[in-house]
């Protein structure tokens, strides 16, 4: 995945503890018990009960299109082969983006 320079100055400047970019506090690899209890505590404090991945991976995918990147581009960053299935099944329409879209096309 390509990274901003920021980013991967960030990542560079962490301790290294083994083949992962990310560990916990105690060095262990985030596994996915890890990621659980996280999402757990994220839903209690914002009250929002559809904090996953998977849901995170819908949501970069829609912004990246709002954002205007390529379709090729995105199914790519997400791992697909097919672009198809990526805007199927990956990719939202945002109301408020649609709005933004037919504004665009009737006042170019």
């Amino acid at each position: 995945i390509p990274l901003l320079p920021i980013c991967q100055r960030i990542i560079n400047s962490q301790p290294k503890f083994g083949e992962y970019i990310f560990y916990g506090i105690h060095g262990d690899p985030i596994t996915a018990s890890v990621l659980k209890k996280l999402y757990l505590r994220l839903r209690k404090i914002t009250g929002i009960e559809t904090i996953t991945n998977h849901v995170a991976r819908h949501t970069f995918a829609t912004r990246l299109l709002e954002a205007g990147v390529d379709e090729k581009a995105i199914s790519t960053l997400l791992g697909h082969s097919s672009t198809a299935f990526t805007m199927d099944q990956y990719v939202e329409a945002q109301t408020k983006h649609l709005k933004t879209s037919i504004y665009q096309m009737c006042f170019k």
